[in-house]
This record gives structure tokens, sequence and C-alpha cells, in this order.
């Protein structure tokens, strides 16, 4: 059994931060399908739909990475200092 005692913060928010903008996307483009689909019953509805997708591939992918890597930097600061008090996480490695 290994321990980890501590994550380097950067490290972690640039990896927080490339999970979330890849979230951002997947989400972005279910929206955007979604908004074809709803073209079927009205084009207005199914274009703003479509836009929506749009801006929440663009939008939140800038949102969501920004507040991914901070929010990752933040945890990887509290786990090391929980780390520190009490001891880390105990895995496995083969």
């Amino acid at each position: 059994m290994k321990e980890i005692k501590e994550f380097d913060a950067l490290s972690v928010g640039k990896i927080q931060a490339i999970f979330m903008v890849f979230i951002a996307l997947i989400i972005g483009i279910i929206v955007f399908i979604i908004g074809l689909f709803a073209m079927i019953f009205s084009l207005t509805v199914g274009l703003v739909i479509m836009g929506v997708g749009i801006a929440i591939a663009l939008l939140g992918g800038i949102g969501y990475g920004i507040f991914g890597f901070i929010f990752g930097a933040i945890f990887s600061y509290i786990y090391n200092f929980i780390a520190k008090k009490f001891g880390g996480i105990k895995m496995e490695l083969i």
C-alpha cells in the first residue's frame, strides 16, 4: 500500500479544468442535438435550443474550465492540509 500525502495544486487544477471543459462540450453537443430534434416541431424553438447548445459548449466550457481550475487547486490545498493531520489516501499500485 502506498499513501498519497500531497497533491500539486497547479497540476490538479489543470487536470480538473480539462475534465470540466470536456463535460461542458458534451453537454453542449447534447443540447444542440436536442435542438435539432426540436426543429421538427418548431423551427424557431429548435434554433434557439441549438444556440443554447453552442453557448454552453463555448461559454460554458470557458466558465467550467476556469472554475474547474480554481476549485481543483483549492480542494488539493484542503486535501494536503487534511492529509498532513490525519494521513493520506492509501492505495495499492501495481
